[in-house]
């Protein structure tokens, strides 16, 4: 959780992907931020009206699906999937103090007043339980933010150990910095309502295209998790790296304050 401070834990954190590669073992890196809250249920919280945590909820079911329940069992099947891919990561980002602190309100007010604040709630509360501590690594989930850390350096290395390279992303031209290691690009779409409905069909084509030894790189937002955890059960190193792909396709879509 120190990689911000620390280059020995930044140099922990990069040889423990690489040689994972280099052995072809199974690997995947994901990160929750206030956006993978939605599969965790609320926790129970003194002064919070648990309606608030449901009709956050609904909100993300009605961006997503168009309406609050969705139809049939999608969205149980997709939390489902999604509790099971986090569930079986090697090492996952979760919201370090220093985002806590980014994201408090004015002195002597609740906790949890803010959707940021519920989200955090949610995934903190799962730790330990629907999130196992046991043989899981946990680190910033602004790891992907760090120089030196999750970053695009650290990509161009890994795809040099791969045996192959399968880049999940919107961005067609993405295959452009990896050329030397011909890369196979699986297109998703960009918006979050579209990708979340046709998730299982990308996740064919990810199991379908990588194997023992290949590097995963994923940018896919919540559904990113799901990917990576398909990548991992067939041998692949999967890394969720979310925002990284914007700001290597010289695209600037996260403020200062998004560094913490």
């Amino acid at each position: 959780m120190q990689i911000r401070l620390s280059e020995s834990q930044r140099h922990k954190f990069t040889t423990t992907i690489a040689s994972r590669l280099e052995q072809r073992k199974p690997f995947s890196l994901v990160r929750l931020g206030d956006g993978e809250a939605y599969p965790y249920a609320p926790p129970p919280a003194e002064g919070i009206d648990p309606g608030i945590f449901n009709e956050d909820s609904k909100n993300f079911e009605r961006r997503t699906w168009g309406r609050s329940p969705p139809p049939g069992a999608s969205a149980e099947e997709y939390k489902a999937c999604f509790r099971e891919a986090i569930a079986n990561a090697d090492v996952i980002g979760i919201p370090s103090v220093y985002r806590i602190i980014r994201n408090l309100t004015a002195p002597y007010t609740r906790y949890g007043n803010r959707k940021y604040q519920r989200a955090f709630m949610r995934i903190l509360h799962a730790l330990g339980s629907e999130i196992p501590l046991a043989e899981t690594l946990f680190t910033e989930e602004r790891c992907s933010r760090i120089s030196g850390a999750l970053d695009e350096n650290l990509l161009i290395d890994l795809a040099g150990r791969a045996k192959s390279v399968v880049l999940v992303t919107c961005f067609d031209t993405l295959a452009d910095k990896f050329k030397a290691y011909s890369p196979v690009s699986i297109l998703v779409p960009h918006d979050i309502s579209q990708l979340i409905q046709e998730y299982q069909l990308v996740a064919d084509r990810v199991r379908g295209l990588s194997g023992p030894g290949s590097l995963v790189i994923i940018g896919a937002g919540q559904v990113g998790k799901i990917l990576a955890h398909e990548a991992r059960q067939v041998g692949s190193v999967a890394l969720d790296v979310g925002s990284l792909l914007d700001y290597m396709m010289g695209l600037k879509t996260r403020t200062i304050a998004d560094l913490v």
